[in-house]
């Protein structure tokens, strides 16, 4: 009722520009959190699959961020916004309300808002282990590499070795893919489809990391409200980084079944 009482306002006012914009933010943070959202139905319901899961998530998550920033490119079609005059005020929002929008409906659930206190009240007053407390130090550390590193001049986090990665990239790609979805976004979403049906992991810890691998489809929206940057030039980015950071994840996983394996192997010598 708020978004559509602002679109009204401003159309009334003839702002059109700041209504193109908030249409625009609306796109760019509700797309995510509706994707991943279907992404969990699709987990459930894909439980017999397994090669093919990957490609229909996959496809699901690439399509509908495409969809969305097609939509967005056309509503900032103008060309103030090509040659850097005008700048899309939205973009540090839609990086960050997504991901609070889906840890709310993920842990807290949208009939239970107003009980929000108490819910928080016995997150906060379970055992503390030390699994929970390594987890949450990550959880920390990531958010904070996260927050810094976003925006056009966010801070190089890894310095002069961040740079030479990034020219590395660009040199054999042309287009340096972004960073979030190749080493968090796409890897946690291949990693969400490995753990999502098996018990290793706990339901909280694979909600965790559903949430964050929305990584994937902010990053990809943001890139193409980079507005002086070629379509196509955003496609190509956006695909490379779907396939480094899918790589990525497939290969961690196949470390982890190795492991897994020795692991497995391991024990059962010992307790012969």
């Amino acid at each position: 009722l708020v978004y559509t009482g602002l679109i009204v306002l401003f159309y009334l006012s003839k702002q059109i520009r700041i209504l193109n914009e908030v249409l625009a933010l609306g796109i760019a943070v509700f797309s995510p959190v509706l994707i991943y959202i279907y992404i969990e139905q699709l987990l459930n319901s894909l439980i017999n699959k397994k090669l093919m899961k990957y490609i229909i998530v996959l496809a699901v998550v690439f399509s509908g961020s495409l969809v969305a920033s097609i939509f967005i490119r056309n509503l900032l079609f103008h060309s103030n916004y090509f040659l850097a005059i005008w700048k899309f005020r939205g973009v540090k929002i839609a990086n960050f309300l997504p991901l609070l929008l889906l840890a709310v409906f993920f842990y807290i659930k949208p009939e239970r808002i107003k009980y929000i206190y108490y819910v928080l009240k016995r997150y906060i007053s379970q055992h503390l282990s030390i699994r929970f407390l390594v987890l949450m130090l990550i959880l920390m550390t990531f958010l904070a590499i996260y927050v810094l590193r976003t925006g056009n001049y966010g801070l190089l986090v890894f310095g002069n070795s961040e740079m030479v990665i990034r020219d590395i990239l660009q040199e054999l790609f042309l287009v340096r893919p972004r960073t979030k979805e190749i080493l968090f976004g796409y890897p946690l979403l291949i990693l969400s489809i490995y753990f999502w049906n098996k018990p290793e992991l706990s339901d909280n810890i694979k909600k965790a990391m559903i949430v964050f691998s929305s990584i994937a489809s902010i990053s990809m929206i943001n890139t193409f409200c980079h507005l002086h940057s070629p379509v196509l030039i955003s496609i190509y980015r956006s695909f490379m980084g779907l396939v480094i950071g899918s790589a990525i994840g497939g290969t961690i996983i196949l470390m982890y079944i190795v492991f897994h394996h020795f692991y497995q192997k391991r024990k059962t010598i010992q307790d012969a």
